[in-house]
């Protein structure tokens, strides 16, 4: 049976690379980010807002790894929009936390 796992942000640099790599070596991998549509014609994509709390309840806690690479960057936006910065890389990341802890998700989570 092959290993399960989340990317959030799999729109991202890492996130979009990882996501291939995943899928070229076997897992049942799920991709997630922000934007309607899919870079680079991932697999298994859903738009997803890691700022949505309600968001996590859509997602199943049985997988394997969950790999967080969601976030905003630049750091001079960070200080016109530091509110935006602190939703996506502070309070997402929380949300994601939240959801394992109340779920009972036993995925290793990668940042």
């Amino acid at each position: 049976m092959p290993l399960k796992s989340y990317v959030l942000g799999s729109n991202g640099y890492i996130g979009r690379h990882l996501a291939r790599e995943l899928d070229r070596t076997g897992f049942e991998n799920h991709n997630f980010d922000i934007h309607p549509e899919p870079l680079a014609g991932l697999k298994n994509y859903r738009a997803f807002d890691i700022t949505k709390r309600e968001h996590y309840g859509e997602l199943d806690p049985d997988v394997d790894f969950v790999f967080l690479f969601a976030g905003r960057t630049g750091t001079s936006a960070s200080f016109t929009d530091y509110e935006g910065f602190i939703d996506a890389n502070e309070i997402g990341p929380l949300h994601a936390l939240e959801w394992m802890r109340e779920t009972g998700c036993r995925a290793r989570l990668v940042f």
